[in-house]
C-alpha cells in the first residue's frame, strides 16, 4: 500500500499535488513546441515535456510543503 504522505526533513509532503503538479506541468510544456510548428513527439516536445514537468513539480512543491 502506498502511503499518501511522505516524510522528509522539512516535514510532511503531500503525493497528490506533487504528482498532479509533474502532470500539468508536463502536458502544458509538451504543447509549447506546437507553438513554433514543430510535432507533438517530437525531440523539443520531450525536452519541454520534461522541463514543464520538473517546473511544475516544483511549483506545487513550493505551494503544498
Amino acid at each position: 500500500m502506498v502511503s499518501v504522505v511522505e516524510l522528509t526533513e522539512d516535514g510532511l509532503v503531500r503525493k497528490g499535488p506533487t504528482y498532479t503538479g509533474g502532470f500539468v506541468g508536463g502536458l502544458i510544456g509538451s504543447f509549447i513546441p506546437g507553438l513554433w510548428g514543430a510535432g507533438q513527439l517530437s525531440i523539443a516536445s520531450v525536452v519541454f515535456f520534461m522541463i514543464g514537468g520538473l517546473f511544475g513539480i516544483w511549483i506545487a512543491y513550493r505551494l503544498f510543503a
